[in-house]
């Protein structure tokens, strides 16, 4: 475990903003009515009680509720039940087959975005009632739940962004439907009832916990929830933190290292929208705490913290050896009890007696093996980024680049150790600026096409290289193919953009700074050099933010066989740390 990752923040909870109980007598009758109504499983887990040094602690197992792997379908469907009767003037002791009949009559659409399992619950509500259902989901969202969400009879719209984009164009739709209905798991204002009616249906969780608990003569004294939009979380404080139940409850909850909006809204006292980066724990990459659930959360919640992708994974495969079938999400409440050190143990008071209830919110499910982040270690560093090889690690069904997945495991070392970070830019596709493209149509017969290409090149200049030059050598090549394809035809290439390469002037306050970070650490006179090959500080030099590279020494850079020093890696270390140090004072 790395020494500066983000510490679990720790609240004293405000008791007058305990809310008043809630009458789950209708819910509760509600869900018992649905077609496959059990108790999911409440697990005991002595292994893991055994090593907090606490009474129990229980897993509520909610991969399989009424068929579909994620209690998600609890909220959606109380929440499209309330908002049909509401919408239609019907009272909520109406039976599932009147609602079916009134709604189909007048052509109820529902709508929904999602990152994952709200959208497939929300999907099995529209397929129980007949209803047009159409899910809307965020453009990073992996095939297989996509294909899963069809599956259920429901049409699904990729919106060209991130999940929040994915709400806007959802709520957006619902507005222009007639009798179109948003059955949405975050609040915003102006639309507050249907999310909480969906919080609401969470809550029969919580009352088979408490029913099978008292069963055994115990109680729950912390319960650790998993935070996306924050709808669980909220349905969590919503039933411990009420009015009636014991005061001593603790609520943890725990979001990844990458998509932390509640965290990062606890740090800043309001609530904050951030910039999400990938992680594997797909049902909380969420950057905006929803606003109703933010209200109690902030005031309610007594510890929270966040986990790393790896650190899930492992959390999964635990969960595993105990027979469990759990995803990343599910699973991250386990990751988050082992990383309390004996100082967070103590301050959330665990001790001998403490009964903890963690809540497993999905099944397993396909991901990509994560890498661990926790090392500060640069050679291990090093040795992490050269695994990084293929453009498909997994063979997923993701389309990731090498590129990207080397973004996406440096922003979430850092983001590990609470270093904010943003991407600037990311190249999707880089060519070469000569070889063979090579592509089309094997024919089965003898029919041939014509088509038209439209080819746009990104190049990184080397020494000796410039617009003109490269231009007349593409042109050449196509004139070369002109020659011996008498059908192929071409038009002069044209330069959209270039920008010429930068240099740091020589003697430049931050090249001598630089120069004598790295003469203390190889103890010997250092000159400063021009590079000979691509390095993307281009961008930087032309904002005025001056720029040096250090390089470990090594050879076969860039090539199919590769080498680093091992010890010149820990010297580039601790030139890079005297030059930040030196430098910011």
């Amino acid at each position: 475990m790395s020494a500066y990752r983000k510490p679990v923040l720790f609240q004293e909870t405000t008791v007058s903003r305990r809310p008043t109980r809630l009458d789950l007598d209708k819910l509760i009758y509600f869900h018992r009515g649905l077609p496959g109504y059990s108790k999911t499983r409440l697990i005991d887990l002595p292994e893991l009680a055994m090593e907090l040094n606490v009474r129990n602690v229980f897993m509520k197992d909610e991969s399989d509720r009424f068929g579909l792997p994620s209690f998600k379908i609890l909220g959606a469907s109380w929440g499209t039940f309330t908002a049909i009767c509401s919408l239609l003037g019907l009272p909520q002791d109406s039976s599932l087959d009147h609602l079916l009949k009134e709604a189909t009559s007048c052509n109820v659409k529902l709508f929904a975005a999602t990152d994952g399992n709200h959208g497939r619950a929300v999907a099995r509500m529209g397929r129980l009632l007949s209803l047009i259902t159409s899910i809307y989901v965020p453009s990073d969202l992996e095939d297989h739940a996509k294909q899963l969400i069809s599956g259920e009879g429901a049409q699904v719209i990729t919106y060209d962004g991130d999940y929040d984009g994915a709400v806007q164009a959802a709520t957006k739709a619902a507005e222009i439907t007639t009798n179109g209905l948003l059955i949405q798991d975050t609040s915003f204002p102006g639309y507050e009832d249907i999310p909480s009616s969906i919080t609401q249906g969470y809550s029969t969780i919580f009352r088979e916990v408490d029913d099978e608990l008292q069963l055994r003569g115990l109680q729950v004294d912390v319960i650790v929830t998993p935070v996306g939009v924050g709808s669980l979380a909220h349905a969590v404080v919503q039933h411990y933190k009420t009015l009636g139940m014991p005061e001593t409850t603790r609520v943890v909850t725990v979001e990844p290292d990458t998509a932390a909006c509640f965290y990062r809204s606890l740090q800043r006292k309001n609530p904050a929208k951030i910039s999400t980066a990938h992680t594997i724990m797909t049902g909380m990459n969420c950057g905006t705490v929803s606003h109703g659930a933010w209200q109690d959360l902030c005031h309610l919640v007594d510890a929270s913290l966040t986990v790393s992708d790896f650190e899930a994974h492992q959390a999964v495969q635990y969960l595993r050896t105990q027979k469990i079938s759990s995803g990343p999400c599910g699973a991250s409440s386990v990751a988050a009890l082992r990383r309390l050190t004996i100082y967070d143990r103590a301050h959330l008071g665990l001790h001998p007696d403490t009964v903890i209830v963690l809540l497993n919110t999905e099944g397993d499910r396909p991901y990509d093996t994560p890498l661990d982040v926790s090392t500060d270690d640069p050679v291990e560093l090093t040795r992490l980024l050269t695994r990084i090889q293929s453009t498909n690690l997994t063979l997923a069904s993701t389309q990731r680049t090498r590129e990207t997945y080397i973004v996406d495991f440096i922003e979430a070392w850092l983001q590990h150790r609470d270093i904010e970070s943003c991407r600037l830019n990311q190249y999707l596709v880089v060519l070469p600026s000569s070889g063979l493209f090579q592509g089309g149509y094997k024919a089965q017969t003898s029919c041939l096409t014509a088509i038209q290409i439209l080819l746009q090149i990104e190049l990184h200049t080397v020494p000796g290289q410039n617009a003109q030059s490269i231009t007349r050598e593409i042109e050449s090549l196509l004139a070369k193919i002109a020659e011996n394809q008498p059908q192929f035809r071409f038009k002069r290439p044209c330069v959209l953009f270039s920008r010429s390469a930068l240099k740091l002037d020589s003697g430049h306050p931050f090249e001598r700074l630089a120069a004598k970070a790295a003469e203390n650490a190889c103890e010997q006179s250092v000159k400063p050099i021009g590079l000979r090959f691509r390095c993307d500080t281009t961008p930087l030099d032309a904002n005025g933010i001056p720029t040096v590279v250090f390089g470990p020494t090594g050879d076969g850079l860039p090539s199919d066989e590769e080498w680093m020093d091992v010890e010149s890696i820990r010297k580039t270390e601790r030139m890079i740390s005297s030059l930040v140090a030196e430098f910011c004072g």
